[in-house]
């Protein structure tokens, strides 16, 4: 018996039993109610039915067609198993065109909701909020703010003794669709799953996944661009912020050294130089002051990085005193900060927008100079100046540039046009501003809800001492701008 899996697949753990005990000579007769009970698959029925079952001498009998092997061949049978697949193959449209609908139209599309959220009783499309686990979703993206990895999250989890989703939903009467081994054993994979989750900023995405066809079960992720998101369509869990900057420090996953140290700067330091990454240096008897961090550049034999390096304590107390005097100045002169960050801002446009001009006018140029090149190269074959195989090369050439060419030139016309850079967001970082009043040292949750990246220049001496620059980039609003009242480092 295979209850609740489709005909349209011969994967089913009945099937496959009774075709082992076939292949065993174990099995005399076959009997079905009728050919789409056994399968809605026109060639896999033919298949069983034409060569194996005879092979090993198995009788088959479908009772509602009439069609019984001991009594010959049946000559309706294989429209029989044509029409059964059609009708799989109808169902399957008509469903699709269903989902499509549903899904365009901003529906959710998942049976069950994520762990975190459960169906309005009023409304079972609609999610609400389930405070119990919500509390838990929160609780796991402040410690991936405040640094930890999936994994030590999980550990985490276990030791507070949390339900795992599977297990907390079963106790709620619903039914999901994996279980886990244990009560509160909390996998890397399940809270990687939820810190992943656009759906606690309170909005819905459909058609993340695809099937080929009714006949291929396997999932396959569909693209971005054939995606659809559809805002606010539940309460959200986490603001949308905390969630995206969550998902940068995933994009730059710390990796526990080999003496399990790990550094709340750790992802966020980059070489101002070359633009790589700077990795932390620490030894089993390294204290603060020796921990440091270097150009992952600086020792490689091709093309290296200057070696240069900056400790971990001269680090924490630059980003600390930074962050005190620009809180501090934000919270004081906060009409003169927002100004400076919009002259910034401005600055920064008209320069983008300078590169952007040019190289839209370089672009239309070669490819006005493109088209008399390939007017002169025809008039050379035509001449007896060029050959065909030469003709044939150079046109090849040019004509893909002029593809390049004018699939760029459209986007950057829009560019030049919309005249719009991308806007810094005072208002988000100014919340954060209120939030912090006094920063009287750093962890890891304060260094990622405020900054972005860190930038270390290679050292260099003037009037004879060591001095090395830094930038930070703050979130939202991107490198403070110098100037008498501002700070920089």
């Amino acid at each position: 018996m295979d209850d609740g899996v489709s005909g349209t697949t011969f994967d089913r753990p009945g099937l496959n039993r009774m075709l082992g005990d076939v292949e065993a000579n174990q099995v005399g007769t076959v009997i079905v109610k009728d050919l789409s009970r056994f399968g809605r698959d026109y060639v896999s029925v033919g298949l069983y039915t034409g060569r194996i079952f005879p092979k090993h001498d198995v009788r088959f009998i479908a009772v509602n067609n009439g069609v019984d092997s001991a009594m010959g061949e049946n000559d309706t049978m294989p429209f029989i198993n044509v029409f059964n697949e059609w009708y799989a193959r109808d169902t399957s449209r008509k469903i699709r065109l269903v989902k499509e609908y549903q899904g365009k139209s901003g529906e959710h599309l998942s049976v069950n909701p994520p762990y975190g959220y459960q169906k309005d009783p009023e409304d079972p499309k609609k999610w609400i909020v389930d405070p119990e686990a919500a509390e838990v979703v929160r609780w796991i993206y402040a410690q991936c703010m405040a640094g930890y990895g999936p994994t030590q999250i999980a550990r985490m989890l276990k030791d507070r003794k949390v339900f795992t989703p599977s297990i907390y939903l079963r106790g709620k009467g619903r039914h999901p669709t994996k279980t886990s081994e244990g009560d509160y054993s909390w996998g890397q994979k399940s809270v990687s799953y939820i810190l992943a989750q656009n759906a606690y900023t309170g909005c819905t995405t459909n058609f993340k996944t695809r099937k080929a066809s009714y006949k291929d079960k396997r999932v396959r992720r569909n693209p971005p661009e054939k995606q659809v998101t559809f805002e606010n369509t539940q309460e959200a869990i986490i603001d949308k912020a905390t969630w995206e900057r969550v998902q940068q420090i995933r994009q730059n996953r710390r990796r526990l050294t080999k003496t399990g140290k790990v550094s709340m700067f750790s992802g966020l330091l980059f070489c101002g130089d070359c633009g790589a990454k700077m990795y932390f240096e620490t030894g089993k008897n390294f204290n603060f002051n020796q921990n440091r961090f270097l150009c992952s550049k600086s020792r490689r034999l091709v093309n290296p990085c200057t070696a240069h390096y900056i400790r971990e304590c001269v680090l924490y107390d630059l980003v600390l005193e930074h962050l005190r005097q620009t809180l501090s100045f934000a919270r004081e002169h906060e009409d003169m900060f927002v100004a400076q960050l919009g002259q910034q801002a401005e600055l920064i446009q008209k320069r983008e927008l300078e590169v952007r001009r040019k190289t839209l006018v370089a672009a239309q140029a070669r490819l006005l100079e493109l088209g008399k090149l390939f007017q002169r190269i025809y008039e050379d074959n035509v001449n007896g100046k060029l050959t065909d195989e030469q003709f044939s090369n150079l046109s090849a050439s040019y004509m893909e540039e002029q593809k390049i060419l004018k699939g760029q030139i459209p986007g950057l016309t829009a560019e030049q046009e919309s005249r719009e850079a991308a806007a810094t967001n005072v208002s988000q970082f100014l919340k954060l501003v209120r939030k912090y009043t006094e920063i009287s040292e750093l962890n890891a949750t304060i260094v990622n809800q405020l900054i972005h990246k860190i930038l270390i220049y290679a050292p260099e001496k003037v009037n004879g001492k060591r001095t090395q620059r830094i930038t930070i980039v703050y979130n939202f609003i991107g490198e403070i701008p110098e100037g008498e009242e501002s700070i920089a480092v």
